[in-house]
């Protein structure tokens, strides 16, 4: 699928902004490997043109609704761009490095979190330590010392994405006693959309690395 003008997008980055939602932008126009977004809100500043990104966006034509991105690098951030003769607005300046691909990330693929900390979990104010995580469930690692979880039972556990909590119900499925500890196995059961929302673009960004190596 191109990225047309007027398509609203995320910009994804593994160090782009704390402590707010998902950034969105729209595409103002496509000048040949260029892609003119938006300025976001809150804007990103200057500091980082250069800096690697995905634009991602939602394909909803026909039955079924699929994600693309787009591998870029932010070439410029301008106040005062020319969209036309009446109207000048601050926008992104994307250099495309690759076309856009669909995002392949299943809802069942667990994958393991970021080592920056941004993803986190805990259970009464209890943290633990994330194995594997998907959009439909998690894998953390509880001490031995502590009292096990039932399989079966139903868990009420905390989930922060980029320090953003989320309160998330889980059934545990498996438990398994390991040398580092005990690990946890749980599918989630009731989660909102924004959530779902937000953990994919999360999950997706931590393959942002590997799409960067396939295009060096």
């Amino acid at each position: 699928m191109p990225i047309e003008p007027g398509l609203p997008v995320y910009i994804v980055h593994d160090q782009i902004v704390k402590n707010v939602d998902l950034l969105k932008a729209t595409v103002y126009g496509i000048r040949g490997k260029r892609i003119i977004l938006s300025q976001t809100k809150p804007p990103l500043p200057a500091t980082f043109i250069g800096k690697s990104i995905i634009v991602s966006f939602l394909d909803s034509a026909g039955d079924n609704a699929k994600r693309w991105g787009c591998l870029g690098i932010i070439a410029d951030i301008v106040d005062h761009f020319e969209l036309s003769k009446e109207r000048q607005v601050p926008v992104i300046v994307v250099t495309r490095k690759k076309e856009p691909e669909p995002i392949t990330l299943r809802r069942s693929t667990r994958v393991r979190p970021p080592e920056d900390g941004s993803l986190g979990v805990s259970v009464e104010n209890n943290p633990y330590v994330i194995f594997d995580i998907s959009l439909n469930g998690i894998n953390f690692i509880q001490p031995k010392d502590e009292e096990a979880f039932s399989v079966s039972s139903i868990v009420e556990l905390t989930l922060a994405i980029d320090e953003k909590p989320y309160k998330i119900r889980a059934r545990v499925v498996r438990v398994a006693e390991k040398d580092d500890g005990r690990y946890n196995s749980l599918d989630f059961s009731d989660v909102s959309g924004e959530m779902v929302e937000t953990l994919g673009i999360k999950l997706f960004s931590v393959e942002m690395q590997t799409m960067q190596l396939d295009a060096s």
